[in-house]
């Protein structure tokens, strides 16, 4: 059994939002990661891909997300797939802070917008 206890979670700060791994290759997690997330109002990631299929599963306030394209609103409750190798971004354009986790493979990796390959601390 592998615990991650509340007071014992790392917390990373990123322009652009709070991350805080909750099951991670480096916290002993072998096949999934899950990454919670929070965005302060009149934030955004910028435009992005994954290595790895991702699930987005909004737990509070509301998210306007653009995927391949797209845009939608994500609302609390609401889940979103994004596929491997999709560009998408993510952008709080509400008045309070939003907060999702994301669900991958363990070992998922980023593409940035310049399409330098990233492994964030968080991420490992």
């Amino acid at each position: 059994m592998n615990i991650l206890p509340a007071n014992q979670q790392k917390t990373f700060t990123t322009p652009n939002a709070v991350v805080v791994p909750l099951a991670t290759p480096s916290l002993g997690s072998q096949s999934l990661s899950v990454i919670r997330q929070r965005m302060a109002p009149q934030h955004q990631n910028p435009l992005h891909t994954q290595t790895h299929e991702e699930v987005m599963v909004m737990l509070s306030g509301k998210m306007s997300v653009q995927v391949a394209g797209e845009w939608a609103e994500l609302h609390a409750g609401d889940t979103l797939t994004i596929p491997a190798a999709t560009p998408h971004s993510l952008e709080n354009r509400s008045d309070i802070d939003a907060e999702w986790l994301i669900i991958s493979p363990a070992g998922m990796q980023f593409h940035g917008p310049d399409g330098a390959l990233m492994t964030p601390d968080w991420a490992r």
